[in-house]
Formats: C-alpha cells, sequence, structure tokens
C-alpha cells in the first residue's frame, strides 16, 4: 500500500472536502464523495479496482480517527463505525439506481465516511498551513461597496479581508457583514432607497475615511504557526496566514469551523 506524504494528504483531505461542500448544495449529490473516496483508494492500492478492494487500505488511514471505532463504541446510538459505513455506501453505492430519499441517504453516509477520513488525514497535521483555507478572496479600498457586498453574498462569507496601506505601513483588516449592512442601512433622512444606492456606490478607502465604516483590525500568523495557538486566537473573525517574508502577501486563513 502507497504512503502519504505532507502534500499529499492535504491533496485528499481538500477533494473530500470540497466534494462535501458540494453535497450541501445538492441533497442527492453523493457522487463527488465517491469519487473523491475512490481517488484516495486508487492511490493507496496503486491501481483502480472499485471501492470493495480499495477498503482494507483506507481503514489503515481511518483507523487513526476516533470517530473511526472509538468514539462509535461509546456513542453507538450517534456515530457509525467505519467499518458499518463504508460497507453501507459501498452496498449503496452498487445499486442501479437512486432517487429521492435513497440518494440523500446515500449522501448523508457518503458525507459521513468523508469526514472520518478527513479527520484521520489530518491526525499528524500541527501547523496553520495545514488548515487554512488558501487564496481568500480580498476587498480592495479602491473597490465600491456594492462590489465588496457581490463578493460575500456570492461566496457566503461574514469576513472579506482588506490590506490597509498608509504610507510605508501595512496592516490586515477584516469588512464584516454586519458593519457593512449597518452602513447600507442604517437611518438617514430623505429616500432611504435613494441613500442605500449612493451608499453602494461609495468606494471602500472614502467610507472608512469619512469614519462612515468600520473596519476591524485582524489577527495575523504565518504558516508554521501550531494550531494549537491559532485555536486559542480565533473568536468569531477569522485568523490570517500571511507570507513571514512578505506582509502585503495573504496566504490564506482559518476559522474555527476550519479546525473542528
Amino acid at each position: 500500500m502507497a504512503d502519504l506524504k505532507d502534500h499529499q494528504t492535504i491533496h485528499f483531505r481538500d477533494q473530500l472536502r470540497d466534494a462535501r461542500a458540494a453535497a450541501l448544495k445538492d441533497a442527492e449529490g453523493f457522487t463527488e464523495i465517491l469519487q473523491a473516496i475512490e481517488s484516495l483508494g486508487e492511490y493507496l492500492h496503486g491501481k483502480a479496482v472499485g471501492l470493495a478492494r480499495y477498503k482494507d487500505g483506507i481503514r489503515v488511514v481511518a483507523g487513526a480517527s476516533p470517530f473511526a471505532n472509538d468514539l462509535p463504541k461509546q456513542f453507538r446510538e450517534l456515530h457509525t463505525p467505519f467499518e458499518i459505513l463504508y460497507d453501507l455506501v459501498r452496498d449503496a453505492r452498487n445499486q442501479a439506481a437512486h432517487y429521492g430519499a435513497s440518494a440523500r441517504n446515500l449522501t448523508d453516509q457518503a458525507a459521513e465516511l468523508a469526514l472520518i477520513i478527513e479527520d484521520a488525514l489530518m491526525i499528524e497535521s500541527h501547523m496553520a498551513r495545514d488548515y487554512m483555507v488558501p487564496d481568500p478572496i480580498c476587498a480592495a479600498q479602491w473597490q465600491p461597496l456594492s462590489f465588496c457586498r457581490q463578493k460575500m453574498l456570492l461566496n457566503s462569507f461574514s469576513f472579506l479581508p482588506v490590506l490597509v496601506e498608509n504610507g510605508t505601513e501595512v496592516t490586515w483588516h477584516l469588512l464584516s457583514d454586519r458593519t457593512l449592512a449597518q452602513f447600507l442601512r442604517s437611518p438617514d433622512e430623505g429616500d432611504v432607497e435613494k441613500v442605500r444606492r449612493k451608499r453602494l456606490a461609495t468606494i471602500l478607502e472614502v467610507a472608512v475615511s469619512e469614519g462612515s465604516l468600520r473596519l476591524e483590525s485582524a489577527v495575523c500568523c504565518n504558516p508554521s504557526t501550531p494550531v494549537e495557538k491559532i485555536s486559542g486566537l480565533i473568536g468569531d473573525q477569522p485568523v490570517l496566514i500571511v507570507d513571514s517574508q512578505d506582509e502585503r502577501r495573504l496566504l490564506g486563513l482559518i476559522t474555527a469551523f476550519d479546525l473542528l
């Protein structure tokens, strides 16, 4: 069975995570999760042979997670053991067709199986670089608030990182959905919709400099920061991961959700 290197571990973890995210948008979207599991199985086995024969290799990987066996032994009514869950998913996968409740049930089981494997893949990962969401979408000071709003809504973001440059000083801040909503909807005399249109067209830097909109200071770390330290820094806001050599370069961000 092939061994997993650090970069391969992250690769397969991200595949599983992306597949689960896709399934959230489609209650019957089990296919992508199964493809991610099969991709890992094929790598471990060395060739494409199908879910049944991938089981032994994936079992070894998944066994590192307490969700595979230990927690199901303690809370069987809440957690399904890896062996049982894998067989349920494999058997359902082999059925001819899935529609409605059948497909949704398979999606739920496949997502639960993916969570076990993801947790196991990250057991030996202890640095910020292993958990960060890379290349985050940012807001720029020259952009209108209409575009910042659009980015937030299209991506379901609560925060957008903003690089603030003041002469030679460079600092990272965060634009929150809360402060943006308050700015766009705060009371004002006159035509409410006309005021909102004007504020949507306001440049971010202008709104901040006028004191109408407040950016929040961001907590920044480097990629080698231990994840245990990151967990102590995270509040409602994400922690930003910046390049140690160039603080203008934002590499990623970590939220409490990413550390679960």
